[in-house]
C-alpha cells in the first residue's frame, strides 16, 4: 500500500495521540493536540499493544475513529469520564482507534456555522476515514441531527441519544436513535435512508434499506437507560456491522476533503462470531529442507462452523496474500472473503508472506511449505482444491505462484496486480519478470491454470489499462503470459477500438451492475470452451479491494480442482 504524502499529518496526529495516552482499558487520557482547533480533545489507543500475535486484536486500520459531540463542553477529565460512562474504556476499547471529544466552538453552545466548521477542519485534517463513527449527546446530538446527519456521507455510523430537531434530507447514513424524542428524530433518517421497518418491537424498531441492508436505522424509545447500555445495543446493533471507504475515481489511503467525492461505499466489518468463523492465529517455527535453518512464519487461519467437522478433503482453502507492508490480516478483513467462508464453507488462510521484524519472508517454497503445514492441521481441507488471491503486491505474488507452483493451485487470483517489470519486484526474487516469462514459454500447452484478474479502471497504482501504450498495462502482461502459458495465441497487439476496455478478444462479455457506484466489466478467454482466464474491470475504482468482486472471484475458482494423481486441472459444473 502506497503512503501517499497527504496521510502524513494523519500518521503524526495518531503517533502523538498514542504516545501520551495509555490503554484505555487502564484509563481514557485525552489532551488538546497541536493543529486541531483548542475545543477537540483526543484520545487514541496504543496501537503497539495490539501485536500480531494477539488473539483479540483486529486490523488497526478498520477500527472504529469516534467524533463525540457531548451535551456541553467537557474538560478533559470530563472527557474522560464520559467514555467510561458510554462503556468505551472496557470490553469495546478493543475495538476503537481514536476518540475525539468535539466541543462547542464557543464553549457554551453549538453554532451551526462555527461548529461545522470545526468538524470540516478536523475532518480534513485527518483525511483518510474508513470507520467513522459520530456520536452526539443531548445539545451534541440536536447539532449532529440538524448540520452533520446531513452531509454524513462519509461517516459509517451516527449515534444520536436524546437529541431534538430531526435532519432535514441530506445523505444516506446508518443511524441508531435513543433517548428522548427518538422516534421523532428517526423520521428524516427513515426517510433519507429510504428504509422499511424489519424488526418491530415495543421499545426497538429496526429499518433498513431493501438493497443495501447495512444502510440501517435502529429506534430505541425504552426508557431510563445508561448511556453504557445504549452505548452497547448501538455496537451490536449498528455501528459494529460496517464500515465506509471511499475508492470513487481514487484511492480510500489517499485521503479525501469533506464531500470531495461523494458518499462513501458500505461494506461489512467482519465480526468472526457473528459470521462462525473461529481465528487462529499461528507464529510457527518450520524448516523449508532439513538442512536450512529453522524460520518464523507467521498466518492466520480462519475457520467457518460447517468445516470443522467436515469430512477429510472435502473443504476447499483458500490463501489470501496482502499487499506491500500492509498489516497481515488487511486481506480477511477486507476483500468480503470471510464473508463468502462463511456462508459457502471453505476455509482461508492469510499468510504473513513478506515478513515482519520478528517473522521471516516467506518466497514460493515458503509459501509452499506453509500450505502443506496447513493442510496437515486441518485433514478436511481438499489438496485438490487450494486457491490463491492477493492485492496489489499479494496480486503479483498470486500471478507468480501460479507459473511457479502449479500442482498446488486449482486456479489464482491477483486484484490489482500483474507481472511486475523487468526491473521491479518489490525485493521478492520468485517473481521476476524474465524467470516466469521463461517458465511460462517452457510450460506452454503442457499446464492448465486459471487465473482470475480485476482491477479498478481508477486505479493509479497498478492502472487497469491505458490505452496508446503498446502493453497495457502489468495487469495486461499477466493476461497474455497466461495466454501464452495455457498454450494460447495471444492477440499481436491490442485494440480498443475493436475491443473496448480490455484490448484483447473476450468470451462472454457481460456488465455486472450492483448496489455500488462502480459497474464491473467481465469477459473470458476460453480454453477447449472453458473459461480459462476471466477479467474483470471495476469502473472509476481505485486501488484497493473490491468486495463485490470477491464473490466474482469465488464463483471462477469453484468450478476448477486440480486431480491430485495426474495434477491435470479439472472443470466442475
Amino acid at each position: 500500500m502506497i503512503m501517499y504524502p497527504k496521510r502524513l499529518l494523519f500518521t503524526a496526529l495518531l503517533f502523538m495521540a498514542a504516545s501520551i495516552s495509555n490503554n484505555l482499558l487502564a484509563g481514557t487520557v485525552f489532551k488538546s493536540l497541536p493543529g486541531l482547533p483548542s475545543n477537540v480533545l483526543v484520545h487514541a489507543a496504543d496501537m503497539k499493544a495490539q501485536n500480531y500475535t494477539d488473539p483479540e486484536a483486529r486490523l488497526p486500520f478498520l477500527l472504529p475513529m469516534y467524533f463525540i459531540y457531548p451535551d456541553g463542553a467537557l474538560t478533559a477529565e470530563q472527557a474522560s469520564e464520559l467514555v467510561a460512562e458510554l462503556g468505551l474504556d472496557g470490553e469495546l476499547s478493543k475495538l476503537t482507534g481514536s476518540i475525539f471529544v468535539i466541543n462547542p466552538a464557543d464553549g457554551e453552545k453549538y453554532d451551526p456555522v462555527a461548529d461545522y466548521n470545526v468538524y470540516e477542519t478536523v475532518f480534513n485534517i485527518m483525511r483518510v476515514f474508513v470507520n467513522l463513527k459520530v456520536v452526539g449527546i443531548g445539545k451534541g446530538a440536536t447539532f449532529v441531527n440538524q448540520v452533520i446527519a446531513p452531509i454524513a456521507g462519509e461517516v459509517a455510523g451516527i449515534v444520536s441519544i436524546d437529541g431534538a430537531a430531526a435532519r432535514k434530507g441530506g445523505a444516506k447514513v446508518p443511524a441508531y436513535i435513543a433517548g428522548k424524542n427518538a422516534a421523532k428524530v428517526a423520521k428524516a433518517y427513515i426517510t433519507a435512508d429510504k428504509a422499511r421497518l424489519l424488526e418491530p418491537s415495543k421499545t426497538k424498531k429496526v429499518y433498513a434499506n431493501m438493497e443495501e441492508p447495512l444502510l440501517e436505522v435502529v429506534v430505541n424509545t425504552a426508557k431510563n437507560q445508561s448511556l453504557s447500555d445504549i452505548f452497547a445495543d448501538a455496537w451490536e446493533s449498528l455501528l459494529s456491522r460496517n464500515i465506509r471507504s471511499s475508492n470513487l475515481g481514487h484511492t480510500n489511503y489517499a485521503g479525501a476533503l469533506l464531500g470531495q467525492y461523494g458518499e462513501y461505499e458500505l461494506e461489512p466489518y467482519p465480526m468472526f462470531d457473528r459470521l462462525g468463523i473461529r481465528r487462529e492465529i499461528c507464529a510457527t517455527q518450520i524448516k523449508k529442507r532439513s538442512k536450512l535453518p529453522v524460520l518464523q512464519y507467521l498466518w492466520y487461519e480462519y475457520i467457518p462452523a460447517q468445516a470443522e467437522t467436515a469430512a477429510e478433503r472435502s473443504v476447499p482453502l483458500v490463501v489470501l496474500l496482502h499487499g506491500h507492508n500492509n498489516d497481515p490480516r488487511t486481506q480477511a478483513e477486507s476483500s468480503g472473503f470471510l464473508e463468502l467462508a462463511a456462508k459457502e464453507g471453505f476455509i482461508v488462510a492469510e499468510l504473513e508472506w513478506q515478513g515482519k521484524p520478528d517473522y521471516a519472508y516467506m518466497d514460493d517454497d515458503g509459501i509452499e511449505v506453509t500450505i502443506r503445514e496447513i493442510m496437515k492441521r486441518y485433514p478436511q481441507i481438499d489438496p485438490s482444491r487450494v486457491y490463491a488471491e492477493g492485492m496489489s503486491a499479494g496480486g503479483f505474488a498470486a500471478t507468480a505462484l501460479g507459473v511457479r507452483k502449479p500442482y498446488l493451485f486449482a486456479a489464482v487470483g491477483a486484484h490489482s496486480g500483474g507481472l511486475f517489470n523487468e526491473t521491479v519486484t518489490l525485493g521478492f526474487p520468485f517473481q521476476d519478470r524474465p524467470g516466469l516469462e521463461q517458465a511460462a514459454a517452457f510450460l506452454s500447452g503442457n499446464v492448465t491454470m486459471p487465473y482470475f484478474s480485476i482491477g479498478g479502471s481508477a486505479d493509479e497504482g497498478v492502472p487497469f489499462n491505458k490505452i496508446g501504450e503498446p502493453n497495457g498495462s502489468l495487469l495486461t502482461d499477466a493476461w497474455l503470459l497466461y495466454m501464452e502459458y495455457n498454450g494460447l495465441e495471444k492477440p499481436a497487439a491490442l485494440d480498443f477500438g475493436q475491443y473496448p476496455v480490455f484490448g484483447i478478444p473476450l468470451e462472454n462479455r457481460h456488465r455486472v451492475e450492483t448496489i455500488k457506484p462502480h459497474a464491473m466489466e467481465i469477459g473470458d478467454v476460453l480454453k477447449d470452451g472453458r473459461p480459462i482466464i476471466r477479467i474483470v474491470e471495476v469502473e472509476n475504482f481505485g486501488h484497493s479491494n473490491y468486495v463485490p468482486g470477491a464473490a466474482e472471484m469465488w464463483e471462477f475458482f469453484s468450478h476448477w480442482s486440480r486431480d491430485q494423481k495426474t495434477f491435470e486441472s479439472v472443470w466442475n459444473d
